[in-house]
């Protein structure tokens, strides 16, 4: 099957600017042509859902809870959890991956309890920073700010 692509004025000033936008542009006819009509149309998630959800599950299992019973909160707070199964998958990661974070910080400053949110603000500078929540553990008096990061892998930006 031949596709054809016609160039537009606004195409050839696109490949004046950077040709790569009209390689992306004909890459994304080309796919679209050849994409079955019977495909399933997939909802994407809004990734402040997301966001919400593994803050949910970040609590939760500084709780000590049982897996089980974590399930059955973010269910009854977000029912789209069980009509989606992506989203029901990243619940599961999210759990898992929480469940070895929580092991590993507990190796490193024993039982650490979410307070709740927070602020805090620089004395030099004029804006605020609001992490997810606050914590505290047995081994420390200062406090613990828990930034919640829904990702698979860690980024240089990550590491302290």
């Amino acid at each position: 099957m031949t596709s054809i692509y016609t160039v537009s004025r606004d195409d050839f000033y696109d490949y004046l600017r950077c040709p790569k936008i009209v390689a992306i542009k004909a890459y994304k006819a080309f796919r679209h042509t050849r994409e079955p009509k019977e495909a399933p149309i997939v909802r994407s998630i809004e990734p402040a859902l997301i966001g919400i959800i593994g803050e949910q599950v970040t609590q939760l299992g500084f709780e000590s809870l049982p897996d089980k019973e974590i399930m059955d909160h973010v269910v009854r707070r977000f029912p789209q959890v069980n009509a989606n199964v992506q989203l029901n998958q990243i619940v599961i990661d999210s759990l898992r991956g929480m469940k070895e974070i929580r092991r590993n910080l507990q190796k490193q400053h024993g039982e650490i309890k979410i307070i709740g949110k927070g602020e805090g603000r620089h004395p030099d500078l004029a804006c605020t920073v609001q992490p997810d929540f606050i914590a505290f553990s047995e081994g420390r008096k200062l406090p613990i700010m828990v930034e919640v990061k829904e990702a698979t892998r860690q980024d240089p930006s990550d590491v302290f």
